[in-house]
């Protein structure tokens, strides 16, 4: 939905709906993989930090990835892609944006914990 959003409207804003229902989504699935990554006992405050700290991740992840995919609305010569294209090369960055950065997040997160 925000791929599609971010075609049709050429740029994007944090009050935009799909933008935040993408946040929404890289939050839980990040919280959700630090929290099935700690198997032991961890006082509330540390939790607490775990939890803020994966809400400002996932949102600048979510920012840095729509940076990053609005600056493929366009070819070299300028022209808007189709949207075929673009969203084929959105595909490429929302791979290294869920793979690698996720395990980076992860391990920074409980290192730092």
């Amino acid at each position: 939905a925000a791929t599609k959003h971010l075609h049709a409207k050429k740029k994007f804003s944090y009050q935009d709906k799909p933008v935040k229902q993408l946040h929404k989504a890289l939050n839980d699935v990040i919280s959700d993989a630090v929290s099935a990554g700690i198997t032991h006992e961890v006082p509330n405050t540390l939790i607490a930090y775990l939890k803020r700290d994966v809400f400002i991740f996932s949102g600048m992840k979510t920012y840095a990835e729509l940076k990053e995919a609005s600056q493929l609305l366009t070819t070299p010569a300028g022209e808007v892609k189709p949207y075929h294209q673009f969203s084929e090369d959105v595909k490429k960055v929302n791979s290294t944006y869920n793979d690698n950065y996720l395990q980076a997040e992860y391990q920074f997160a409980t290192g730092s914990a």
